[in-house]
């Protein structure tokens, strides 16, 4: 039994066995690994990924992680701190929700996702009247979440169901920045190109143009939020209630280089109405707002709802209002060098509501000479180098202000290209 051939035998009968177990287990690995393999997606999703969106979801191209068709699947892949690129075209997708801290960036081109060009090659999320276009925040409640949205067309929203917020975009619980957008041609109860309850909202260089609502036919902000307008247009949208341009009620805002013009309400607040908020205006062109029902603040109405309604606005051009400005009992509006509009742009009146209005030390009356678009300023514009200094530093094409030692009145700098040239006298002193 312990012989020397006997213990060889076992030794390599043990070895044997040895051999195919760990084989077999090999195997076995093998098989789970690529069943695994299988399972699991063919990339490891980071948040600086880059997601690509086209109309047919062609590709693949280098600079994508991966390529959708609509811009609501590639939000869905998305962990949060992607850039979702989309291409030109009309994507009819509706209530898209936006529930991820992403940036979406349209005009590119299936040959071209370095560079945007959303003016020559435009990206339109369009909702044909279905629905909303846009919603913004995560449904229930959850993070506050951070999106932006650059070159995009935002059109076809309707919800016209009483108390539905935003046609275009709604923003709930989020906080969103526009850049060179074009919101148009959408429908709501209230906020008919966007609305915002609890929200913060950044708009720059971006436009607001024939939207519809019965309140804020353009823009409607409320229930403590808070909004920053830089360089923006907001014109002919209508309102069938108050409010044509833009509603602020119970908001926060700031509002740098903006034209308000051209808009429409039936009873009240033609261009612009504030209530029961803080709003700032800094260089804002107000020109050819209209009340068809009433004369209550055709340019702008302040109404008072609490002691926070406090309104500032400098450097400002009113023109061709039945009321320029409509200020109620308790409100409180200061103004500061405005261009009150006469000749051929005069207001009925420019003032009035029996509130707590504060004119300031320069009112100016005068032709503001715009030019074929309603805004721009040409040379014997009477808004020219009136201005006091806000800090504000451009105007809304991005020239530097001032032109000149002074700045303009309005959202327009007129660029003259004279270099503000200052003479100090020597001091002289008495012995």
């Amino acid at each position: 039994m312990n012989s020397p051939r006997l213990r060889i035998a076992l030794v390599l009968a043990v070895g044997l066995v040895a051999l195919t177990t760990a084989l077999l287990l090999m195997g076995l690995l093998d098989n789970q690994q690529s069943a695994q393999a299988a399972d699991s997606p063919r990339y490891a999703l980071t948040s600086g990924d880059v997601f690509c969106v086209t109309l047919d979801g062609g590709g693949p191209y280098a600079s994508c992680t991966s390529v959708f068709t609509n811009v609501q699947a590639a939000i869905d892949a998305a962990m949060g701190g992607e850039t979702i690129k989309v291409a030109t075209g009309v994507y009819t997708s509706v209530n898209t929700n936006i529930n991820k801290t992403v940036t979406i960036r349209g005009g590119y081109t299936m040959t071209n996702w370095t560079m945007p060009y959303p003016i020559t090659q435009p990206t339109t999320l369009d909702a044909q009247g279905q629905g909303r276009v846009l919603f913004i925040g995560i449904a229930g409640g959850g993070p506050w979440i951070t999106p932006t949205l650059e070159g995009l067309r935002i059109t076809g929203g309707s919800i016209p169901g009483m108390l539905e917020y935003g046609g275009g975009v709604y923003i709930q619980s989020a906080e969103a920045t526009f850049n060179n957008c074009q919101i148009f041609s959408n429908t709501a109860w209230s906020g008919g190109g966007l609305g915002g309850q609890y929200s913060s909202v950044t708009f720059n260089n971006s436009t607001i143009v024939s939207n519809s609502a019965q309140f804020g036919g353009g823009v409607l902000l409320d229930n403590n939020s808070d909004a920053t307008l830089n360089e923006n247009i907001v014109s002919f949208n209508k309102a069938t209630n108050s409010g044509g341009g833009i509603v602020l009620n119970g908001a926060y805002a700031t509002l740098r280089n903006t034209v308000i013009a051209d808009n429409q309400a039936d009873r009240k607040g033609g261009g612009l109405n504030i209530a029961d908020s803080t709003v700032r205006l800094l260089h804002t062109t107000l020109a050819r707002n209209k009340i068809i029902n009433d004369v209550n603040g055709s340019g702008v109405l302040v109404e008072r709802y609490s002691a926070r309604t406090r309104v500032w606005m400098t450097n400002t051009i009113v023109v061709s209002h039945t009321i320029g400005i409509s200020v109620t009992a308790g409100a409180t509006a200061t103004l500061e060098s405005t261009l009150w509009g006469s000749g051929a742009w005069p207001n009925g009146v420019d003032w009035g509501g029996g509130g707590n209005l504060v004119t300031g030390t320069h009112n100016f009356w005068g032709d503001p000479a715009f030019a074929a678009d309603g805004y721009h300023l040409t040379a014997g514009s009477a808004a020219l180098n009136r201005g006091v200094d806000t800090g504000v530093s451009t105007d809304i094409d991005g020239n530097t202000r001032p032109d000149g030692c002074f700045s303009d009145l309005g959202a327009d700098e007129f660029i003259t290209g004279v270099i503000c040239k200052r003479i100090y006298l020597p001091i002289v002193m008495r012995q």
